[in-house]
């Protein structure tokens, strides 16, 4: 079964409703932000105390915003920098992940890689299992014996 469709004036004026939200609530984060600045900082910042905010401007230019047609090539303006000991301060970025070690040598790799994905000989392995066998003080170093039940599977 298909679902209702929006109209495209239904689909604008709910657009334009979000817009008008989020038009107040920066505009109430303004007014906030301005309630909540203390008189020294007003003294100190004169400049920014003093600029006239036309709320009208805003809202027409948002619309303008809408009506116009995205680029692709938007650039968007450069953030600035971080002190170093603030970031040392927070810690490492969780978002850096280092998910690989550094590269093997090529024809380790190759060899390793086969031994993946299709194992060892059972002569080979046998003859690697007598020549390094596992310590007598660590008997769990050895691989773990497989279930009957998967042996069977496989």
């Amino acid at each position: 079964m298909g679902k209702r469709k929006r109209s495209k004036d239904r689909e604008y004026e709910k657009i334009m409703r979000k817009l008008r939200k989020l038009e107040e609530k920066t505009n109430k984060r303004r007014r906030i932000i301005s309630s909540s600045s203390s008189d020294s900082e007003a003294s100190s910042n004169p400049d920014l105390s003093q600029i006239p905010v036309n709320l009208d401007d805003e809202s027409s230019l948002s619309e303008e915003i809408i009506n116009e047609p995205r680029s692709s090539t938007e650039v968007i303006g450069d953030e600035p920098s971080l002190n170093p000991d603030i970031l040392e301060m927070l810690g490492d970025d969780p978002l850096v992940e280092r998910t690989f070690g550094e590269d093997l040598h090529k024809d380790i790799a190759n060899r390793w890689q086969h031994i993946l994905l299709n194992g060892l000989h059972k002569e080979t392995k046998s003859d690697l299992l007598k020549t390094y066998l596992p310590a007598q003080n660590c008997p769990n170093m050895q691989a773990p014996k497989l279930n009957l039940e998967v042996k069977a599977a496989s």
